[in-house]
């Protein structure tokens, strides 16, 4: 039996989530990048529905009506979304934590 196998066997006979618990503090303690990595994996957005829209705006150059439609569909203030427009339009990044 390899590692890979070793492990999953391990996690799966965790018997308590308080048992799970401590797998995991001590994985942290051994190898803290490794927790960090699996909790970035883990966090899979799902892209809201106005996105598609918001983008139309972009690729048309429209960047204030974008603006404007962020605001509209996410509340944020006019320095959040023309911040989060011009990193769309610059980086093609969509930082949903920034707004």
């Amino acid at each position: 039996m390899n590692y890979y196998q070793r492990a999953i066997r391990v996690i799966s006979d965790a018997r308590t989530n308080q048992e799970a618990y401590d797998l995991l503090v001590e994985i942290a303690i051994m190898q803290p990048s490794l927790i960090i990595k699996a909790d970035e994996k883990r966090k899979v957005r799902t892209v809201p529905e106005w996105v598609a829209e918001y983008s139309d705006f972009i690729k048309r150059e429209q960047y204030i009506g974008a603006i404007k439609f962020l605001r509209t569909q996410t509340g944020t203030g006019l320095k959040n979304a023309k911040e989060f427009t011009d990193n769309y339009r610059i980086n093609g990044e969509l930082d949903f934590d920034k707004l």
